[in-house]
């Protein structure tokens, strides 16, 4: 498994539970309504993919997943897409306490993902890393949408 860079600070210290590939949804899709299209950006500004969240309200459940973009579509690279429930019930710019978190990292070419958790009257947070070679592009939201 490759070394993903500051994503992994958000559950430094955290006693959570992690899980992976059995949190993903049917053939990579989300249910319910995108809330969220983040740009995820490197140092230098290039964009080289979206941070994409869904919410969906007949279940509870939000979802998370890592779209490649531009030149950076079909070329295998590392991607996580990681998604949390926070302890906090209102937003809060700087922290997230996890209570749950999924997290799906490996080695695509199109997308990472999808990671669901059960989300209703809970804040969440989500994380995106895309290391193609040695220039990583990396996306921590707020702990939102509570």
């Amino acid at each position: 498994m490759a070394k993903i860079g500051m994503a992994g600070l958000l559950l430094a210290g955290s006693a959570v539970a992690l899980t992976g590939g059995p949190a993903q949804a049917a053939a990579g899709q989300c249910a319910g309504s995108r809330i969220e299209h983040l740009a995820v950006k490197s140092h230098s500004g290039t964009v080289k993919g979206y941070l994409n969240i869904y919410y969906d309200a007949r279940t509870g459940y939000n979802c998370a997943r890592l779209d490649s973009a531009g030149a950076y579509w079909g070329k295998r690279k590392t991607m996580a897409v990681t998604l949390h429930t926070c302890k906090n019930k209102t937003p809060d710019y700087f922290a997230c306490k996890p209570i749950e978190v999924v997290k799906d990292e490996g080695r695509y070419a199109k997308y990472a993902g999808p990671v669901k958790l059960y989300g209703r009257n809970r804040c969440i947070s989500a994380s995106a890393v895309i290391e193609p070679g040695n220039d990583e592009a990396v996306r921590v939201t707020p702990s939102f949408h509570c």
